[in-house]
């Protein structure tokens, strides 16, 4: 299956790392969730995969290996796995098939790293410290976490400078695409973005994105600030997009959310990834997601300065990720 592979990276901002060594897959056509608390190194992650910030290690490739095609072990039975299912399926197996395991420490699973054994290096295209602009056309679309827009141009404005780099027909293409996605959009053109509400500048982000009609898309807090009934509104549009193939992950403050969309979750804390494994698991057992929170590796405890102050923890009552 076709994934975006993120393996081992490491990102600096200030002289510190805030990423610590972390790998992910994002298959297409699936919702990933990547949750964890203020401070954790979600955003920074999301702004290395775009090409905003440069990684110091690791690497960020996109697999386009053919599950049909012979040469992958996949499709000829040596992982001995069953037919549809992904390299995160079988993870997650080895995971769960020993009840003295506890899938939320990284010492009991295996590294979803493994994945770099898996991928035929000949399929695989490396977008590590590319411009934003290439990684782009190369099919990988961020919304980063603020809703960053123009907000003196108006809605069709914004989108027109969304889609420069594409030929007119595709434009039209995926203008006609996120307008069919955002019907409310269509009604707001001609307003200048400064005047709309907060869940429709979270539109125009998201059709920014959409409209070249990316392969993967890394969605930076879909939620934040918006009305619980706006946020009921974008949840379907994002379903139908990983249905349609892309791939997505997507970071969100509210567990809940993220876990009804999500085929797989990451729980990422201190720079590092503390769980992965299916969103079933975390969605049953609400507090195997707590003590994914709480964990602290023995060797890997996040700096003093990992959380800002006032931030929301994992060790406050309020956390809106327990309760929503």
């Amino acid at each position: 299956m076709s994934a975006l592979l993120l393996r081992d990276l490491t990102v600096e901002r200030g002289g510190r790392e805030v990423v610590k060594q972390v790998s992910v897959e994002i298959p297409a056509g699936q919702v990933t969730a990547l949750l964890g608390p203020n401070g954790a190194g979600k955003s920074t992650l999301v702004l290395a995969v775009g090409g905003v910030l440069r990684p110091k290690a690791g690497s960020v490739l996109l697999d386009d290996t053919d599950p049909k095609d012979p040469a992958n072990p996949a499709a000829s039975g040596d992982l001995a796995a069953t037919e549809g299912s992904t390299v995160q399926e079988e993870l997650a197996a080895t995971t769960t098939s020993d009840d003295h395991k506890d899938p939320a420490d990284p010492a009991d699973r295996k590294d979803l790293a493994v994945t770099k054994d898996l991928a035929d290096p000949k399929n695989l295209t490396d977008l590590t410290g590319r411009r934003p602009e290439r990684i782009r056309q190369a099919g990988v679309a961020i919304v980063p976490e603020g809703r960053r827009l123009l907000p003196d141009l108006t809605v069709e404005d914004n989108l027109r400078v969304a889609s420069y780099a594409l030929s007119r027909e595709a434009a039209q293409a995926g203008r006609a695409r996120v307008l069919e996605l955002f019907p409310q959009l269509g009604q707001r053109l001609s307003a200048l973005a400064r005047t709309l509400s907060g869940g429709e500048q979270q539109m125009v982000v998201l059709a920014q994105a959409l409209i070249t009609q990316p392969r993967y898309m890394l969605i930076d807090e879909l939620s934040l600030g918006l009305a619980p009934v706006v946020v009921s509104r974008l949840i379907p549009v994002i379903r139908t997009v990983a249905e349609s193939g892309t791939g997505v992950l997507l970071i969100e403050q509210f567990a809940t959310v993220a876990l009804s969309l999500a085929n797989y979750a990451h729980i990422m804390e201190g720079g590092r990834i503390r769980f992965s494994g299916p969103a079933g698991e975390l969605r049953d057992n609400p507090d195997r997601l707590r003590s994914a929170y709480l964990l602290r590796g023995s060797q890997d405890k996040p700096d003093p300065q990992t959380t800002p102050p006032g931030a929301v923890t994992p060790l406050t009552g309020r956390n809106p990720l327990f309760y929503p």
